[in-house]
């Protein structure tokens, strides 16, 4: 059978990897979707670690790859599976609704496959998007019948949507022999590029992590700018260590294992604790919970509505502990 598949994330790819080793999926077309070349390099280092092709790779703005979407596709013959990284991402939705008649399976995309069960039904569009749409006849739906593979344990009630799930097998299989090291990792994320917090105060929460936590390491996500890295290196006395590939595959490939990890609303902290606590290999893993009164103060004048609590209710229901008063 032919699969093609679409992913825009190193935690889509690691996703896609599991499931082609999990089904023997060997006959593929792999396309990463992008929008600039850091992001390319380092879903290149992973995909070479995790022995995954990419044939195809398309950079550029969201409005752009609409049409470059639609001219691969008139390309690709006879396609039996269709694979989408982000079932929230218009680009993802363009490609899988250009081909028709095949299975669709949807990967993981951080913690949003959590929320695609309640999010299906009728789409609302700013006008000019609508006009858009309408104009080059770009369908954004979302589909109606499809599987989610998912390291989730999510429940369908829905006969038209089934859950496959992910057991990360071939990654499980990859922990021996590892080192326990003395020290912290914390998992950074774009919360000041995104517009959801103030640089200031998101350097301050980072030194204060910092003086709690001795040997405290940060991991920026790929989307923090230097500007904001910079500002940490003349403020804290803090280790910054900048990987190219996800941290999941970083503590495998180096096989490390740090005393704590913490971070804020990262999937990372799950994956992490399904991939190595599940595997009996202890690593405190904690989420730095904020208060509503400080994300308020701190966000800024047209900041990002980002709802913490959303994440923090998921990251409770997979039994990940809070860290609290920081």
């Amino acid at each position: 059978m032919n699969t093609t598949s679409i992913i825009s994330s190193p935690f889509q790819l690691f996703s896609f990897s599991e499931l082609i080793k999990q089904k023997n999926i060997n006959n593929y077309f792999l396309i990463v979707l992008i929008y600039n070349e850091f992001e390319l390099i380092q879903i290149k280092n992973l995909a070479s670690s995790l022995d995954v092709k990419i044939h195809k790779t398309i950079i550029g703005q969201k409005v752009f790859q609409y049409f470059l979407i639609r001219k691969l596709i008139r390309k690709l013959k006879n396609i039996d599976i269709v694979i989408i990284g982000n079932f929230f991402s218009d680009p993802h939705l363009v490609f899988v609704n250009e081909i028709k008649n095949t299975k669709i399976i949807v990967l993981d995309d951080g913690l949003n496959s959590n929320f695609i069960l309640n999010s299906l039904g009728k789409k609302n569009y700013p006008i000019f998007k609508l006009l858009f749409i309408i104009l080059f006849k770009f369908n954004l739906d979302f589909p109606k019948n499809f599987s989610i593979f998912t390291m989730f344990d999510l429940k369908s009630n829905n006969r038209n949507i089934i859950i496959e799930k992910n057991q990360l097998l071939n990654t499980k299989q990859k922990i021996e022999n590892f080192s326990h090291k003395d020290f912290t990792l914390i998992i950074g994320q774009p919360f000041v590029e995104l517009s959801i917090l103030n640089r200031n105060f998101y350097v301050s929460l980072i030194d204060k992590l910092n003086k709690q936590f001795p040997n405290l390491v940060y991991i920026p996500s790929r989307k923090e700018n230097d500007t904001t890295l910079n500002s940490m290196r003349q403020n804290i006395n803090i280790n910054i260590l900048r990987t190219d590939i996800n941290i999941e595959h970083y503590l495998l490939q180096n096989k490390i294992i740090p005393k704590t990890i913490l971070g804020f609303t990262s999937t990372a902290l799950v994956s992490i604790d399904k991939i190595f606590n599940k595997a009996q290999v202890n690593i405190d893993i904690k989420s730095v919970r904020l208060s509503e009164k400080s994300i308020k103060e701190n966000r800024p004048k047209l900041g990002m509505n980002y709802s913490f609590y959303k994440h923090y209710k998921l990251l409770d229901d997979f039994k990940i502990k809070s860290l609290k008063n920081v």
